[in-house]
């Protein structure tokens, strides 16, 4: 196992060797950084929306990009597409 931004496990059985997941950060799951802060930021998203659970990550996100005391929804996602958009024109053509 590896795990670091992305993850990634081999499996060695007798003279076979497996890889599983290790997609890169947009497609794989399953406790990498990416996909634990991507988590965290949709807990703090839908307790702020009020159809998730109360969590302490809803006042971390905000202070960190709004300042405090101020609903978080609209910059998280902003910020999200912002990324996200930065990262897909890197993607090769196809």
């Amino acid at each position: 196992v590896i795990c670091a931004t992305g993850s990634v496990v081999f499996a060695k059985e007798k003279d076979k060797l497996t890889q599983i997941t290790g997609w890169g950060y947009l497609l794989s799951r399953g406790g990498s950084g990416y996909d634990i802060g991507r988590d965290a930021l949709l807990a703090a998203l839908e307790d702020d929306e009020g159809i998730g659970e109360h969590t302490l990550l809803t006042a971390l996100v905000g202070e960190m990009l709004d300042g405090p005391g101020k609903s978080c929804v609209s910059q998280i996602y902003r910020w999200f597409l912002r990324h996200l958009k930065c990262r897909m024109r890197l993607l090769p053509e196809f």
